[in-house]
């Protein structure tokens, strides 16, 4: 296919991120990625969907509830066991905050 700057290909890989801790209170934040190749995007897709109605999760997760509720947290692990099973990457940084906030007083 061809685009106004030249040849337009289709994307490799689907890159999901999210992070946490960005609350005052909270000592570390953190940034965390999965890429999935875009050649599985569809399988994985499905396989989520699957994971989430076989535990009866309906909404999004979030990291607070994962250790006060055994849907999400059972949810949890079985994504994650998958994902380290799989040939998607996962990548993450936690960072303490009051290391780097050498500008506020």
């Amino acid at each position: 296919m061809e685009g106004p700057g030249g040849p337009v290909t289709q994307p490799l890989f689907s890159v999901f991120a999210d992070e946490s801790g960005t609350s005052a209170g909270d000592i570390c934040y953190g940034i965390g990625a999965l890429v999935i190749a875009a050649a599985n995007l569809s399988r994985f897709e499905t396989w989520v969907a699957n994971s989430m109605a076989k535990h009866k999760v309906t909404s999004e997760i979030k990291w607070k509830d994962i250790s006060t509720s055994y849907a999400p947290m059972n949810l949890a692990i079985d994504l994650l066991a998958g994902i380290l099973k799989s040939s998607g990457r996962f990548s993450a940084i936690m960072v303490h905050k009051p290391s780097y906030r050498k500008w506020a007083l």
